[in-house]
């Protein structure tokens, strides 16, 4: 897996160089990691007994065909028209050349269904981006006979790139012109691979190492929801979300965190702390008499109190009554007792308290 480099450069092949190094790491990243890609660069048409096939120079001497091969993922080769323009007006040439891949689509996109199409605008979307040396339109160019027309083919050399639809084997040629100076002879350094962007978790492209990604936000709208409810719709820019308590006037909440919380509301009985109730609920405090069941008092909406009734002690002709505050204590008078004989008034004597049955003795002197 690696770039096949010329090592004498000149003219068109120092352009075709310069393209191997860009597109080689921007096509690696739209692939699976693994994937083997033998990048070829321009390659001869060399007459093979019947055949005209497309073959490298590897010295003075041998040459190595660049057809399909099973070794690799991909491959890929250059080839350029016989002919070239020199424009004197600019002091530039311009040259038709085409790369052409022969690609294992299960290999790249798993056993699915056929991936030609996705791997053509795989390979088109890199070659967009080189405008440097790419001049005008690219033509992108399918079918075996079409992908070879410069090439000729027969017997079992055929039937090895005698492709169908429903083969897992693709081939492809994208065309296209260049334009470069007659003495381009710069030899360029290899470039680091390219980036995968995405936005907001969705690929976008990948930008050749150096190049740059113009990324447009805002100008659209936008809706938001609070717990997953429609609060606002259309709205544009920075959005100011006010939280209120139930005044609507004072602020409610902070952040903490990834989520802005309300804190609990604090439940005071004659200023002790009775209860921490979360906001937006209820607390029932029960007020009750000391059997810790009955219930007691009664809350005064004028003067927001829980007010608990007198306790009312009398005796058992209500000859003496007497009102006493809840939880509050009494302390009874003595007793005193009228004594009558024979309808007239002995006087008042006072005696200890007592019981509904008690007997007094008088006793006569």
């Amino acid at each position: 897996m690696a770039i096949v480099s010329k090592i004498n450069r000149d003219g068109v092949d120092v352009v075709i160089e310069s393209l191997q190094q860009r597109f080689y790491a921007s096509l690696l990243a739209y692939w699976d990691a693994g994937i083997t890609y033998q990048m070829y660069p321009r390659a001869n048409k060399n007459y093979r007994s019947e055949n005209i096939i497309p073959e490298i120079s590897l010295d003075e001497i041998d040459y190595s065909e660049v057809l399909a091969s099973d070794k690799f993922s991909v491959t890929s080769f250059f080839l350029n028209n016989d002919s070239r323009i020199f424009q004197d007006e600019f002091k530039r040439i311009k040259q038709s050349i085409s790369i052409i891949f022969q690609a294992d689509l299960v290999a790249l996109y798993g056993e699915t269904e056929r991936m030609d199409e996705q791997f053509n605008m795989d390979v088109l979307r890199v070659l967009k981006k080189e405008n440097f040396y790419i001049y005008g339109d690219i033509e992108i160019i399918e079918g075996v006979d079409n992908v070879y027309r410069d090439l000729q083919l027969s017997g079992e050399l055929k039937d090895s790139v005698n492709v169908t639809d429903i083969s897992k084997q693709h081939v492809v040629r994208l065309s296209f012109d260049v334009i470069y100076k007659p003495n381009c002879n710069t030899t360029l350094l290899p470039l680091c691979a390219g980036v995968s962007v995405s936005v907001n978790g969705t690929f976008s492209e990948v930008v050749p190492a150096g190049g740059t990604y113009n990324c447009v936000t805002g100008g659209g709208s936008f809706d938001i929801e609070i717990n997953g409810n429609a609060f606002l719709s259309g709205q544009t820019g920075t959005v100011d979300i006010p939280v209120k308590k139930s005044d609507v006037t004072t602020n409610a909440g902070a952040k903490v965190g990834a989520n802005w919380q309300i804190a609990n509301s604090q439940i005071t009985v004659n200023t002790v702390n009775a209860k921490s109730v979360l906001a937006e609920s209820t607390a029932n405090i029960p007020v009750v008499k000391s059997d810790g069941a009955t219930f007691a008092g009664n809350w005064n909406i004028f003067s927001q109190k829980q007010v608990i009734s007198d306790s009312v002690v009398s005796n058992s002709d209500d000859t003496y009554t007497a009102s006493v505050l809840a939880e509050d204590s009494l302390e009874l008078p003595d007793t005193n007792v009228k004594v009558f004989l024979d309808g007239f008034s002995q006087g008042v004597q006072a005696f200890p308290t007592l019981t509904p049955t008690q007997v007094i003795n008088i006793n006569w002197v």
